[in-house]
């Protein structure tokens, strides 16, 4: 074999640097294999047992694990328990960043459905939502958490356990029945504070937990008292049937109300409070009475009270027969501050009912059933714990007068005398006077009235019902059920400053009868009234002042020599005062008609002058000069009315709108004139109008006659009454100080702020926008001021608004004040319904301006100062808060 060779050439070896990349992508595979192995792991998060008593709303995949809202694991399993076949075993995956807190001993985990109950209504969201778990953690910190050892088996619960970790007040209250249910609400004042949270036995006492939120654990301290509200009171007496009922949740389960003393006591709440049965309790003194009867009386302790002076004082703790001794032991306690008039000067008696042809009384025992009642005749006498009960009360000691009455009518011993419905004393006895047709009535008034009693008192029989029907309207008087029954006397004592010297009176057959001897007696005068013709007068007919009846007629003569009727009027003693030399007295009696063709006018009075005549008058000058009792007035003329009353002046309008003679004139809807005539002059209407004298001074030249009348709008209704009655003329003045005689009308009433002082200043806005006369300014939603005027400004690229600022808000306006459209509105929904956020309402449909200061506000502006409107608030103002 011949080996060829090749020279100078050799073979080329390929390089082993680079057969390390080769294995380089397993490796990387590798490690975002691992990589993805261990996301998964954790991601995964930790697997915890919950057992409940039931598994429905409970979904695998679905029902969510909550804390405070937030989602922080998942219900992945549900099944039943094999430890325990009537529970439900559920696997929650907790999230891996929650797991290490979650999954510590003393954790609680709620089941949270809809739940209804007379104390509560919860878990209406999971309606929409489903049901979810609520974790309850095992304690208010990390530390305090983390410190737990770890569990990962929990017995899960369908209500929320009695002791929340929320910042409060927790209290135990102590009573002998179990009477209040749980989640019954804790009240101070009627507004609630809190709640009952749980409730046990120990020994014979039932134990409360309340909880008491944070915001009112003041309101307790050491000497508060908490008692039990029965949802509803009942109280029945004579003068009716009260109920009073609180909350549907305490009218079923109950609830706890408490009040704390004022003065100085100790702040610290106390462990342990007693739960009273009614808050009277809470004011009884610890220390028994005892009052020894010889009868029971058919009282029962559960309904009967003990009085003092109609107040409710104290209760009957127990009731028992002694049969050695025959007697009845009534055990009672008292309100500490009535204790010590329980002494030895003390009367203690029963109130029943008792309705006899002889005997009247104790008629509101009817309702409420047999109480105990005392007094006594001094209250600083020693105390006493023993007494004996009585049938009737203390026998009242007083001063003796006699009455004079023609007819006996109800009246006879023992009626009771009353001042403003309360019995002051009583008729001894009643007898004829010898030789004369009146009776002799002795009578007492008890030593404590006696002050009531004077010269100007005046006395009538109070029959319980009394009905007066007159022209005018139907009276109907009616007293208490027992002078219903047994009739009475009433005193009236008109002047308490009066003398004490009399000792006989008259009494008065009815309140009627007595009304008018009153005001004949009443300080009021006496006046004379000359007149062609009587009219339809008659004695008894009225004297009106704008309409109230201010006296009557007393009596009428002819004076031959004047050949005028003299007509004597009595005024009241209120109404005296309103006559001066000044004064007019007109005939309103009957129908005054009047023929001024075409027109036709027929003026009436009341019904009661139509048919028995009548007078009224008039003061145009309060100032002029007094005139004494007894002083002679003559029937006014009315055709001198105008020229005396009167100013007038004019008003031009375009058309009549309505207007025509009698129209009224109102000043802040209050008469001051009227429209005379109108009249065609150059295609105007011109109306003559009459004002009154001590108004004519509002005439400035910049006053407004603006017309009033009905009005339906998106405002809503105006000036209902003028739907009926028909339009008026309004006046507003102005702050001018001439003066004129001559308006044009103004269809539209001016701005309320028309003519009042405060601040004024313009806005510029690029638009109108919803704004008008009348529209809003706020600061803090506070309204300041209203929107006066608005006018399209001389180059036509934007809107002025006059605003009118109140004067106690002017220095809030300041130099860099904002000011914006306020009538926007944003909308929030959700599943308790619609939520609409704006200004207020009424910037809805009127519009408003708000103003916002920034804390660096500036100086106060001037009248005058212009301001740019912008069209709605930067977020940055609404946090400005200036001290302005």
């Amino acid at each position: 074999m011949t080996e060829t060779r090749h020279h100078g050439h050799h073979p080329v070896e390929k390089g082993r640097g680079t057969l390390w990349l080769v294995w380089l992508i397993p490796l990387v595979a590798l490690l975002m294999a691992g990589w993805l192995v261990y996301k998964h792991y954790m991601d995964k998060g930790v697997d915890i047992v919950v057992t409940f008593d039931s598994g429905k709303g409970l979904e695998s995949g679905k029902t969510p694990l909550l804390y405070q809202g937030i989602k922080v694991g998942t219900v992945t399993h549900v099944g039943i328990d094999p430890e325990d076949l009537y529970r439900v075993r559920a696997t929650i995956t907790v999230d891996p960043a929650a797991a290490k807190y979650v999954t510590r001993k003393g954790t609680k985990f709620i089941k949270v459905e809809p739940k209804v109950s007379t104390t509560e209504i919860t878990g209406l969201e999971t309606i929409l939502s489903g049901v979810y778990i609520d974790l309850y953690p095992a304690g208010r910190s990390k530390q305090e958490i983390l410190e737990k050892p770890e569990q990962y088996t929990f017995k899960g619960l369908d209500h929320y356990p009695p002791k929340r970790y929320e910042r409060g007040l927790y209290l135990t209250l102590k009573s002998p029945k179990a009477s209040v249910s749980l989640n019954a609400p804790v009240l101070y004042k009627s507004f609630v504070v809190g709640k009952v949270i749980d409730k046990r036995l120990e020994h014979d006492d039932v134990l409360y937990t309340i909880f008491i939120d944070q915001r009112y654990a003041s309101l307790v301290n050491s000497q508060s008292k908490f008692w039990k509200i029965n949802g509803v009171e009942l109280q029945a007496n004579l003068a009716g049937v009260k109920v009073k009922m609180d909350s549907l949740a305490t009218l079923l389960a109950g609830g706890i109300a408490f009040e704390t003393p004022e003065g100085n006591v100790t702040k610290t709440p106390r462990k342990l409070y007693t739960l009273y049965p009614s808050r009277l309790d809470t004011h009884l003194e610890d220390d028994i009475i005892t009052v020894i009867s010889d009868k029971a009386y058919n009282v029962d302790p559960a309904f009967s009270s003990v009085m003092y002076k109609g107040f409710k004082v104290g209760k009957i703790v127990s009731l028992r027969y002694d049969t050695a001794k025959s007697q009845t032991v009534f055990k009672i306690k008292l309100a500490k501050k009535f204790i010590h008039l329980a002494n030895e000067k003390a009367w203690f008696w029963i109130v029943q009912p008792i309705l006899s042809i002889r005997e009247v009384k104790g008629l509101d025992a009817i309702l409420t059933g047999p109480y105990i009642a005392f007094d006594t005749l001094d209250a600083n006498a020693p105390k006493k714990k023993r007494f004996r009960l009585h049938k009737d009360p203390i026998p009242k000691k007083g001063k003796l007068i006699h009455l004079s009455a023609v007819h006996a009518e109800s009246l006879k011993s023992g009626t009771a005398i009353l001042y403003k419905e309360i019995p002051i004393g009583q008729i001894n006895k009643v007898q004829l006077v010898p030789g004369s047709s009146k009776l002799d009535i002795e009578a007492v008034i008890f030593d404590r009235y006696t002050g009531f009693l004077n010269d100007s008192s005046m006395f009538y029989v109070n029959s319980g019902v009394e009905v007066d029907m007159t022209l005018k309207d139907v009276h109907f008087k009616s007293g208490s059920l027992e002078t219903l029954v047994v009739g009475g006397v009433e005193m009236v004592t008109p002047n308490p400053k009066a003398p004490k010297t009399k000792k006989r009176f008259f009494i008065y057959k009815d309140y009627k009868t007595f009304q008018k001897a009153r005001y004949l007696k009443s300080g009021g005068a006496y006046y004379h009234i000359l007149m062609k013709e009587l009219g339809s007068l008659s004695k008894g007919s009225p004297v009106l002042y704008r309409k109230f009846k201010a006296g009557e007629v007393v009596s009428y003569k002819y004076l031959p020599k004047k050949d005028r009727i003299d007509v004597l009027v009595f005024i009241q003693k209120g109404f005296k005062s309103r006559i001066n030399a000044s004064t007019r007295f007109e005939n309103v009696s009957g129908v005054e008609l009047k023929v001024d063709f075409p027109k036709l006018t027929l003026k009436t009075g009341s019904v009661e002058s139509i048919l028995a005549g009548g007078l009224r008058f008039i003061t145009p000058d309060p100032k002029a000069a007094t005139v004494k009792s007894g002083h002679c007035f003559r029937l006014f003329d009315t055709s001198v009315e105008k020229r005396e009353r009167y100013d007038t002046f004019e008003v031009w309008m375009e058309e009549t709108h309505g207007i025509k003679p009698g129209t009224r004139l109102l000043y802040r809807d209050f008469p001051i004139g009227k429209v005379e005539r109108l009249e065609l002059k150059n295609n105007m209407v011109e109306a003559d109008v009459l004002i009154e004298k001590p108004y004519a001074r509002l005439l400035h030249s910049d006053s407004i006659v603006w017309l009033k009348s009905f009005k339906i709008g998106l405002e809503g209704v105006e000036n209902v009454g003028n739907a009926v009655t028909g339009p008026a003329l309004a006046l507003t003045p102005g702050r001018a100080k001439d003066r004129t005689a001559s308006f044009v009308l103004s269809q539209n009433p001016p701005p309320p702020t028309y003519g009042k002082t405060g601040l004024r200043i313009v806005v510029q806005g690029d638009r109108r926008s919803s704004l008008d006369v009348g529209s809003p300014v706020y600061y803090r939603q506070v309204p300041i001021g209203k929107v006066e005027s608005w006018v399209l400004s001389e180059d036509a690229t934007h809107v002025d608004f006059t605003l009118f600022i109140e004067p106690r808000y002017a220095h809030l306006v300041r130099e860099k004040a904002k000011f914006y459209i306020a009538g926007a509105f944003g909308m929030e929904v959700n599943l308790m319904g619609v939520k609409i956020k704006t200004e207020t309402l009424k910037t809805m449909i009127s519009g408003g301006i708000g103003m916002a200061v920034p804390d660096q506000p500036g100086p106060v502006v001037q009248e005058g100062h212009v301001f740019k409107l912008f069209n709605e608030p930067q977020a940055a103002w609404i946090a400005w808060k200036p001290k302005l």
